[in-house]
């Protein structure tokens, strides 16, 4: 039911709503582990499937594909891998190596304000 600029949704679509979407995500899931393993993926791709492990709580396996990404990328999709390898680092627990790896995107990248603040968490661990 509209009701001026806000849509009222009940909960029960919401929950069927939110059921489709799980569903879709392994869907592509297992066809993203399929492009990686048959296809040659682009750094891109590796971006967007790292960032849906992450999503899922899958952090070994997202800093995988940031790593097989950064292996290929050009330097339109550097930064975004980068920064996924970062937080990949520090969700698995690595802060040592995430401190170095932000050092060296920092040097390639020392405008990027949300990585100076994540900087200054990481030096806290």
């Amino acid at each position: 039911m509209k009701i001026g600029h806000q849509i009222k949704v009940s909960i029960p679509y919401m929950k069927w709503k939110k059921k489709k979407v799980l569903k879709k995500c392994r869907k592509f899931k297992i066809s993203g582990q399929y492009y990686v393993k048959e296809e040659k993926p682009s750094a891109e791709a590796m971006a967007l499937l790292g960032n849906m492990e992450v999503k899922s709580g899958n952090y070994d396996k997202a800093l995988t594909y940031y790593q097989k990404g950064i292996e290929k990328a050009d330097e339109d999709s550097m930064q975004d891998l980068l920064k996924g390898e970062i937080v990949a680092l520090e969700y698995t627990g690595d802060f040592a190596t995430a401190k170095e790896k932000m050092a060296e995107y920092l040097a390639k990248y020392p405008t990027d304000q949300a990585a100076l603040r994540e900087q200054i968490f990481l030096q806290t661990r």
